[in-house]
């Protein structure tokens, strides 16, 4: 899949000045309003692209029923190319109160499928709710059988929650750890605790009698550390997924909320910075890794949280102790972005560029929102793959429909330092859901290489 053309700064900035000459010295004709159409347009995409906003409920439980021969639970929903994906995926729903976790397809027509519910959480499931579909199947680690504390992070904007997993006192052997293709549970998984335990709230039982959040008693724990950071319009919990494979490999993690997001202090704007100012609060959970032990840092994104580990591992001043990336659908140029999805809705490119312009711009900020202008050129990671050096893999889905897979083939191509994995039929960061044992293994199989002699 080639890399289509990404608009630059410089080129846009000339398009988005020579629209607004043209659109002031046409009062009337055509030029003038194609170009307040497309101008209106662009505002609305780049307001959108920096604005958090909740996850629209367009999923609609059909049917609920009992298998005749197994007696499990079946839901059927409207056939979607999400829902007709095979994997295990979840169903967030009464505004995100209820979870419930969706396993194989049973049965398929053209307008509905039916799969298998595996549990739910927080609500009751009923015919006719409304949620959305997600890859982030786990509500907490305990409902993956991961053992956690809940911690406080000091940041600039004040205390940001998040979540430490430990490691395994003894990692398991890469041969042994590989979980079923349809639990996902290996041998050493099995034994920190079942979904079923942590259904009944809290943390499980080996993870100890926790202290307070943020206290200076906090967990300490020497060795590697994963620092994860999850993606826009999502929260920590998208990154249980990959503690799992961390924990295995004798890695403590730090699933991190950061600015914004719903979970962390927000900014006086309420603006996602796409990676600009995010990196911040990624900086501040490895200075309180390093401060708990941590001796070397592993950074974990996804989607938009590539974005942001991307820009951390360049400025933060502990770039030292970061010795890999390990991205799933990362963002590595908004460009990209930005041309990728006007063309997947069929609008013109030209609005593309004007968005990414408007959230560049110094008079950006009276149409976006923003406190100041965010320069998309320093997230462009294509046309800086050079300032890329940290060993990195990435994974990502050949059908991904948000983040374009085209960048990051262009990037493992040009540095000597990205690997790339990919995957198809998983959509966007759903790599682990369709093929978990595939995502574990790829992730086993490449960092260890890369890590120092106490991971």
């Amino acid at each position: 899949m080639a890399a289509e053309t990404s608009p630059r700064p410089g080129s846009v900035a000339r398009a988005w000045r020579h629209g607004a000459l043209v659109g002031a010295a046409a009062s009337v004709g055509a030029a003038s309003v194609t170009f307040a159409v497309s101008s209106g347009v662009a505002a609305l995409v780049a307001r959108h692209v920096v604005t958090p906003s909740r996850r629209p409920g367009n999923v609609t439980v059909l049917k609920l029923e009992k298998d005749p021969n197994s007696g499990q639970d079946l839901v059927t929903l409207p056939a979607t190319p999400d829902t007709r994906v095979a994997g295990t995926y979840a169903l967030r729903f009464d505004n995100g109160g209820g979870v419930a976790r969706i396993g194989f397809i049973v049965r398929q027509t053209g307008a509905t499928v039916t799969r298998l519910v595996e549990s739910v959480h927080g609500s009751e499931l009923t015919e006719g709710a409304r949620g959305w579909w997600t890859g982030t199947v786990y509500a907490v680690p305990s409902d993956a059988g991961l053992p956690f504390e809940e911690v406080l992070i000091p940041t600039v904007l004040g205390s940001a929650p998040a979540w430490f997993v430990p490691a395994e006192e003894t990692p398991a052997d890469v041969t042994e750890a590989h979980g079923d293709a349809t639990t996902g549970a290996g041998p050493r998984a099995a034994s920190t605790g079942t979904p079923d335990d942590a259904a009944a709230g809290g943390v499980p039982a080996e993870a100890g009698s926790a202290p307070d959040p943020g206290s200076e008693d906090g967990p300490r724990a020497t060795g590697t550390w994963a620092v994860m950071v999850h993606g826009r319009g999502a929260q920590r919990t998208e990154c249980i997924r990959g503690a799992r494979v961390a924990r295995r490999l004798g890695l403590n993690s730090l699933l991190l909320s950061y600015r914004n997001d719903g979970e962390a202090p927000a900014t006086a704007d309420g603006r996602y910075g796409l990676g600009f100012t995010e990196w911040e609060d990624v900086q501040a959970g490895i200075r309180w890794a390093l401060e708990h032990g941590a001796e070397q840092i592993v950074l974990f994104g996804w989607s938009m949280g590539g974005a942001i580990v991307l820009r951390t591992a360049e400025l933060t001043q502990y770039r030292d102790r970061v010795r890999a990336l390990v991205l799933t659908g990362p963002v590595v140029d908004w460009y990209e972005l930005l041309a990728h999805q006007t063309k997947v809705h069929r609008v013109p490119r030209r609005i593309g560029r004007l968005a990414a312009d408007m959230i560049s711009h110094k008079l950006g900020p009276r149409i976006t929102g923003l406190a100041a202008p965010l320069d998309l050129h320093a997230l462009d990671w294509l046309s800086r793959w050079e300032d890329v050096d940290t060993p990195t893999l990435i994974l990502h889905s050949t059908d991904d429909e948000v983040v374009p897979v085209a960048g990051s083939v262009k990037l493992a191509d040009l540095s000597p330092l990205v690997d790339f994995v990919g995957f198809t039929g998983a959509r966007h960061t759903k790599e682990w859901n369709i093929d978990r044992t595939r995502y574990e293994r790829a992730i086993e199989d490449w960092l260890p290489r890369h890590l120092g002699p106490h991971s």
